[in-house]
C-alpha cells in the first residue's frame, strides 16, 4: 500500500513536501522537484527553510509552531494561502499553500501541497492593465481617471 500511496504522491502535478518536527524535509515528490528545481536526494534531510527568502523563514516558522499547537489542524487541511517559495536557482515565484498536521509517535509530521501562481498572477495583472487602461495608447482609460481624480480630490481637503 505505502508504494501506490508514493507513486500517487509522485503524480500529482503540485508540489508535495512534508517536514519533520524539526523542520528536515522527509518527503519531496516530482511536482516539488519541477517546481523548485531541485532533486530529491538532494533536498531530504535538509531544512526547510532552504525553500524559501531568507526574509520569510523566522516568521514562516513561527507559524509552523502555531499550526502544530493547533488540534483542529490535525484534522483538516488549512486554508490555502500566499507564499513565496525559493528555487535552486535563487529565484522567488509566489505559490498558494495548503498545510495539515499528522500527530505520530514520533512527534509532529507537516504536509505542504503548493502550486506556483506565477502565470495566474501574471494573467490577472494583465486583466487589471486591460480594463484601466486603453489597448491603443496604453494612457490610462476613463474609469481609472475618475478613480484616482475623485481620490485626489478626497484628499486635498486634508490638512
Amino acid at each position: 500500500m505505502e508504494r501506490r500511496l508514493q507513486r500517487l504522491v509522485n503524480l500529482a502535478m503540485d508540489a508535495i513536501i512534508a517536514v519533520d518536527a524539526r523542520q528536515r524535509i522527509i518527503l519531496f515528490n516530482q511536482g516539488a522537484e519541477k517546481t523548485f528545481g531541485y532533486k530529491a536526494a538532494e533536498v531530504l534531510g535538509r531544512p526547510l527553510s532552504m525553500l524559501m527568502p531568507a526574509r520569510s523563514a523566522g516568521e514562516h516558522a513561527g507559524h509552523m509552531a502555531n499550526f502544530d499547537r493547533s488540534r483542529r489542524a490535525s484534522k483538516q487541511m488549512a486554508k490555502r494561502g500566499a507564499i513565496t517559495g525559493l528555487r535552486r536557482d535563487g529565484s522567488e515565484f509566489p505559490a498558494e499553500a495548503s498545510i495539515a498536521v499528522l500527530h505520530e509517535e514520533t512527534g509532529p509530521v507537516f504536509f505542504a501541497i503548493m502550486r506556483d501562481i506565477t502565470e495566474k498572477r501574471r494573467v490577472a495583472e494583465r486583466i487589471e492593465y486591460l480594463a484601466t487602461h486603453d489597448s491603443l495608447t496604453g494612457l490610462i482609460n476613463r474609469g481609472l481617471m475618475n478613480d484616482r481624480l475623485a481620490h485626489a480630490l478626497a484628499g486635498g481637503g486634508r490638512a
